[in-house]
């Protein structure tokens, strides 16, 4: 109840209900009183109840402007020269440094000012408590700095439950001071805050490429963690599945507008339990990472996975089916669709291409393995490239399902390179369709290329290899068909034709078959035909194989005579280096018929010739023939003796030189016959 007055040292603390007065530059005064001169530093707290209050603790409340400054939740015991000032008094003449926080008027204070009011604070413990703010209370003028009037080293912005708060914090050393300016736009959806292009601390709102959306981007994002519901396709949040981004796709793209699909790494599984996923508009691109990490899958193996209605680029992706019931891409329209590194697995048919013959399909170093049909070609024209087919994954077999089936009139189709195997048909051609098959190789199939209904195919630079070949039109050229088993046997057949199927062979080589060629099975007419030229048949058990009344025509080729058996002989014409005999030239239709063995080319249609009569005087003759009316004569020619000589190994035969006028047609006959013979009967030795 004293009064207090006079000097007080730096280090005075004064609680008291008195008048205080004429305080030193260093003092702290804690009392009831008036205050009226105070010098710049010096710190004011008066009123409050303050409890075990730790030093740095400060608590901000409300809404703040740029420049606000709210100090609460100070803790005070024994403040410091840069303790900021509490009252509840009116305060005047403040120095331009001097922090408030009354419950009073406040007047001519400087432009530095800082000012908190209304402050009301209960149940102080470890921290002073503010309650409520006046609604003119939640904003300070000036600048407020954290280690400064507020004895902190960061903000807190407090929960509504007061539970849990979010600070910000100054690094422990700031080499340079700066001060960040917010942009004055207002920022718009999935837009970020960065430093600023011109001036780094004017900071500015950014559209970054992570967010920008499918429509402006051209590019829907397919990730694992992406989410169909919240995701919009960007980079930053993608969707969780190929059947929504087809959808977005469908909506935005088009030939002037296209758009790509890309999908990361990760399984899969498409919901098509109400149908196919479907792709309806042009330029769309769909491409994975790589054909070995995505993986698509349907949820239902008896539907479709994947309905292709327009032109489409398909990359880097693994198509696979839990079981063969469905078709796994079916494509209905598209001029030039594309599909490249692509793997198809497991389902009944791979890709069924359709549409008509405007529509075209092009595979590139694709991969189809165990599908009941890997390609299905109805009336389209398709190109494959360095494919493979495989019917099984066993490479051992059992050969099992279909390669390629192509089939209509408007079907075209060419095929270079790849692989085909483990098949139970490799190509199964019909109905008219036409088409090149190049550098392709034919591995343990049953049936490498299987042909009907007039279908055209030219084979050229392929390799058969444990394998038959059957067809309709089929022109083979150049390729190596080899019969040994795993171990080194012959087996099976290279080449069967049938059922008026024709086949023509050019260049090759075929070796270590049980048969080589196969023409004909009985009851075939001539309609079935085989040509070969320039073929070389070796190491068969059997080299050719005719049944019925097939035609055979096997020229300039090389086979053995003894191992070719030829049931009808009327329609076979072999003109062959035998192996048999040194490469001898082989002529003739195995059959005791008129052969024409050597012409001499002298005119365009008629020429001398030399040839086998069958019948000849009652006996089989080779000689001289020439269709002029012109003296013909036999000579031997020689820088030595010359010799015309006829000989019989049985002495009991007759060795005769025959002389004869024939004027009867043909000629051989007696109707028309005078002669004379020079003989030397038989005798002993």
């Amino acid at each position: 109840g004293d009064t207090m007055t006079g000097p007080l040292s730096a280090t005075d603390i004064v609680v008291a209900n008195l008048t205080a007065t004429t305080l030193s530059s260093t003092d702290a005064i804690i009392d009831n009183a008036t205050i009226t001169t105070l010098s710049v530093t010096d710190q004011v707290l008066q009123n409050l109840s303050i409890t075990n209050v730790s030093v740095v603790e400060a608590t901000v409340t409300g809404t703040l402007s740029v420049n606000d400054e709210i100090v609460q939740n100070i803790s005070a015991i024994n403040l410091s020269a840069a303790d900021a000032i509490i009252q509840n008094e009116t305060v005047t003449d403040l120095s331009a440094t001097d922090a408030i926080i009354q419950n009073g008027t406040v007047s001519t204070l400087s432009a530095t000012d800082a000012i908190i009011q209304d402050l009301t604070i209960t149940n102080c413990l470890t921290n002073l408590c503010v309650n409520a703010l006046s609604a003119v209370d939640q904003s300070i003028s000036g600048t407020l700095s954290v280690n400064d009037e507020v004895i902190q080293q960061y903000l807190r912005f407090n929960d509504a439950a007061g539970g849990e708060f979010v600070g910000l914090q100054a690094p422990v050393v700031v080499p340079t001071s700066y001060t960040l300016s917010l942009p004055s736009a207002t920022p718009g959806i999935g837009q970020t805050l960065r430093a600023g292009a011109l001036t780094a601390t004017d900071l500015e709102w950014i559209t970054e490429g992570g967010s920008i959306i499918p429509a402006i981007s051209k590019v829907i994002y397919v990730t694992k963690y992406g989410n169909d519901a919240t995701g919009d396709g960007s980079f930053d949040t993608p969707y969780a599945s190929l059947s929504k981004a087809l959808t977005t796709a469908n909506s935005i793209a088009s030939t002037s507008n296209p758009i790509s699909i890309l999908v990361s790494s990760g399984i899969y599984i498409e919901n098509n339990s109400v149908g196919p996923l479907s792709l309806n508009a042009a330029g769309i691109s769909i491409s994975g990472d790589s054909a070995g990490s995505v993986l698509i899958m349907p949820s239902t193996p008896t539907n479709d996975l994947l309905l292709v209605n327009n032109t489409v680029r398909i990359a880097n992706i693994t198509f696979q089916s839990t079981a063969p019931l469905a078709t796994g891409i079916s494509f209905t329209a598209g001029s030039l669709s594309v599909v490249s590194d692509v793997r198809i697995f497991n389902f009944l048919i791979g890709a069924h291409c359709a549409g008509g013959g405007v529509n075209s399909y092009g595979f590139n170093t694709c991969f189809f393995v165990s599908n009941g049909t890997g390609i299905k070609v109805d009336d389209v024209f398709i190109e494959c490239n360095s494919c493979t087919f495989f019917g099984t994954p066993s490479l051992t077999g059992p050969a099992a399902n279909v390669g390629v089936s192509i089939n209509g009139s408007n079907a075209k189709f060419l095929f270079n390179g790849g692989v085909c195997g483990v098949c139970v048909t490799g190509f199964d051609i019909g109905n008219n369709a036409i088409g090149t098959i190049s550098c392709v190789g034919f591995r343990i199939n049953e049936f490498d290329i299987a042909q009907t209904g007039g279908s055209q195919l030219t084979l050229s630079g392929c390799t058969f290899e444990l394998t038959n070949s059957v067809g309709t039109t089929t022109e083979i050229i150049s390729c190596d068909f080899s019969g040994s088993n795993i171990l080194g046997s012959p087996q099976g057949t290279a080449i069967l034709v049938s059922n008026d199927a024709f086949v023509e062979l050019s260049g090759g080589i075929m070796h270590n078959y049980a048969t080589g060629i196969h023409v004909g099975v009985p009851g075939d007419s001539s309609s079935t035909q085989l040509s070969a030229s320039g073929l070389v048949i070796k190491s068969c058990s059997t080299d050719i194989l005719q049944e019925g009344a097939a035609k055979l025509s096997f020229n300039a080729s090389t086979a053995s005579s003894s191992k070719i058996t030829i049931n009808d002989t009327t329609n076979i014409e072999l003109s062959m280096f035998d192996l048999d005999n040194n490469g001898a030239l082989f002529v003739g239709s195995t059959g005791d018929q008129n052969t024409t063995l050597l012409q001499a080319a002298i005119d365009g249609v008629n020429n001398p010739l030399i040839g086998y009569r069958s019948l000849l005087y009652s006996t089989q003759a080779i000689g001289f023939e020439s269709p002029f009316n012109n003296p013909l004569t036999c000579f031997v020619g020689s820088n030595d003796d010359a010799n015309l000589t006829s000989i019989t190994t049985d002495r009991s035969k007759i060795s005769r030189l025959r002389l004869v006028s024939d004027e009867g047609s043909p000629i051989g006959g007696t109707t028309a016959l005078r002669g004379w013979d020079v003989n030397k009967n038989g005798s002993a030795a």
